[in-house]
This record gives structure tokens, C-alpha cells and sequence, in this order.
């Protein structure tokens, strides 16, 4: 909710307050996040896209939801690709993400 007020010199100011937070994090869809459910979600920047499926594991301190990841799919420019890796780098185990970006995937 968006509440206006009017400022020194007649100028507007705009208080922003949250709405109905949840007390559960909840996903894209504002259902509650079901932990040992599959989730997806997908980045973008600059033409590459990456989308990634798990299994949600944990909520973190910071209130971001842990996904043990099951599939990654990286793609430019709409075509699927391989990433390069480097070195001894390996996937991470688990990511975080902001619950509101999590959509459910069934199988």
C-alpha cells in the first residue's frame, strides 16, 4: 500500500508500507512454500538466461529458500548451450532464492 503525503513546500512523499507480509514465505503464485516440493525459477541478464529446477531444502535467516537443484538449462539468445567451466569449479549443492521468484513444476 502506497500512502501520500504531502511534504514541506507542498511537495508529494510516499510512504510505502507492506501489505498483507506473509507469515510464511509463499511462492510466485502466493501459495506456501511446500518444502521436498519442486520449484523453478529463471535469470536473466544480457541475453543469457539460466533456468533452474529443484527440490526446495530450507528457508535461510535472510527469509530466501533453499533449492537443491535437479536441472540447470542455460541458454543466449534463445538457444541452449553449455556453459564454460573453469578449472575445478563445480555447480553449487544447494541456491538461494527470494520465494516470490519460486514457481511450482510438476513432473
Amino acid at each position: 500500500m502506497i500512502s501520500t503525503v504531502i511534504g514541506p513546500g507542498g511537495s508529494t512523499v510516499y510512504d510505502w508500507k507492506m501489505v498483507n507480509t506473509p507469515k510464511e514465505p509463499t511462492d510466485a503464485l502466493a501459495k506456501p512454500i511446500v518444502f521436498g516440493q519442486r520449484y523453478g525459477y529463471s535469470v536473466s541478464q544480457s541475453s543469457r538466461i539460466e533456468v533452474v529446477v529443484g527440490i526446495a531444502v530450507k528457508i535461510t535467516p535472510s527469509g530466501k529458500i533453499s533449492l537443491a537443484p535437479e536441472s540447470r538449462r542455460h541458454f543466449l539468445y534463445g538457444e541452449e548451450y553449455v556453459p564454460t567451466v573453469f578449472g575445478d569449479e563445480k555447480p553449487a549443492k544447494t541456491v538461494t532464492v527470494h520465494p516470490c521468484h519460486l514457481f511450482p513444476v510438476s513432473t
